[in-house]
């Protein structure tokens, strides 16, 4: 099932508005920075999308499907969820030639929290020749967004569901499963094993783990269909 033509016949106003999200992602992604990690551009989402459209799909036409709000949220998440990858502030704004393997360490470690502070604040407000996030700035979207994107992040996982919980933003007034969607991208998210998102690039020394994420793709050919 496509998940994206399933939001368009549920919503096409917030099919429109996935697709500007995708579009400023493609920008954002246009020059990874840091090219020591795997693959996590947008043929990455389109791929979580591809599988959680399967996961799916045997409750396509059930009660219990994800409604247009939770289905355009969950989406724009899948887009969104990796951007604190492509973000140095966090360094003191060094460049990536100035980077050593605790730098590394630590967008890797933390780049899911990074993700929902730029979701939020590059939607609200955007600095010169800082990348903008195609995003409207209502609440009852903006926030639910940031939130399930940080929650891909098994580390933030558990905190994130808690502060889904409380939230008092119901997008479209409607009853809102952002538990259930975080968890569905987290599984998106690890379930996206593949060569394609393996690269071994000569001019930098991998750290041990970096290696481990490289090499685990590299050695996965099959694709879920």
């Amino acid at each position: 099932m496509d998940l994206e033509q399933k939001l368009n016949s549920l919503a096409p106003e917030l099919s429109d508005c996935l697709r500007d999200i995708k579009k400023a992602c493609t920008e954002i992604w246009k020059n990874p920075l840091l090219v020591w990690f795997t693959n996590h551009d947008v043929k990455h989402s389109n791929e979580i999308a591809h599988l959680l459209g399967q996961i799916l799909k045997p409750i396509e036409n059930d009660s219990e499907f994800l409604d247009e709000h939770e289905l355009f949220i969950l989406l724009s998440a899948v887009y969104l969820h990796d951007i604190g990858m492509q973000d140095f502030q966090s360094r003191g704004g060094r460049g990536v030639e100035q980077f050593g393997e605790e730098d590394y360490k630590h967008i890797r470690k933390n780049h899911p929290e990074r993700g929902r502070e730029l979701i939020v604040k590059r939607t609200l407000s955007r600095g010169r020749d800082e990348f903008t996030i195609d995003l409207d700035d209502d609440l009852q979207y903006l926030v639910p967004i940031s939130l399930v994107s940080k929650g891909h992040g098994s580390a933030f996982f558990i905190d994130t569901v808690e502060e889904l919980r409380k939230l008092p933003h119901r997008p479209g007034n409607m009853p809102f499963r952002g538990d259930l969607l975080t968890a569905l991208l987290l599984m998106g998210d690890e379930l996206d094993l593949h060569e394609r998102r393996a690269m071994f690039p000569k001019e930098f020394t991998h750290s041990p783990v970096s290696l481990l994420h490289h090499h685990v793709h590299h050695y996965t050919s099959v694709r879920l269909e």
